[in-house]
C-alpha cells in the first residue's frame, strides 16, 4: 500500500510474497507512475526486513527515504487511517489469497473516490487531479 500524504491518494498493490524483492518492486512500479508532473519525493517505511531495499529508490529515482521510529504511528498517521479506511472492505478474517488484482483495484478505486473532510470534501482522485493540472 502506498498512501500519497497531500492528496490522501491510495494504491494498494497485492505482493506475491513479504520479501525485500517484492517490496521494491512494487515502490518501483509506483516511482514509475507518479515520475512527471507530480514525482514521489520521498518514501516513510516501518522497520520490517521487507524494506532493506530502499536505498535502490535513492540511487535510481532520487526519492528520500525516512523510517518511522518505533511505536511512533502518529509520524505515519495517513497511512495508519487509511489502513482504518481499507479494513471496512477488508476485515482480519477474509483470505487475501481470495481476491484477484482487480478485487484490489476496485476497493482502492472505492477508497480514492471517497469525499474526505481534510480535502473539503473532494475526493483524493479530484483533489490529486486538481494539485496536479
Amino acid at each position: 500500500m502506498q498512501y500519497e500524504r497531500k492528496s490522501s491518494l491510495a494504491r494498494i498493490t497485492k505482493l506475491r510474497d513479504k520479501t525485500a524483492k517484492e517490496t521494491a518492486r512494487a515502490l518501483r512500479s509506483l516511482a514509475y507512475e507518479f515520475d512527471g508532473l507530480y514525482p514521489v519525493r520521498s518514501v516513510t517505511y516501518d522497520n520490517g526486513s521487507e524494506n532493506v531495499l530502499h536505498t535502490e529508490l535513492i540511487h535510481k529515482y532520487g526519492i528520500v527515504t525516512y523510517f518511522a521510529d518505533t511505536y511512533s504511528s502518529w509520524q505515519k498517521w495517513g497511512v495508519e487511517n487509511l489502513n482504518g479506511l481499507i479494513r471496512q472492505y477488508l476485515p482480519r478474517w477474509i483470505d487475501l489469497e481470495s481476491l484477484s488484482d482487480e478485487d484490489i483495484y476496485i476497493i482502492q478505486e472505492k477508497l480514492n473516490n471517497r469525499p474526505r473532510k481534510r480535502l473539503k470534501w473532494l475526493t483524493p482522485n479530484e483533489y490529486y487531479a486538481k494539485i496536479t493540472w
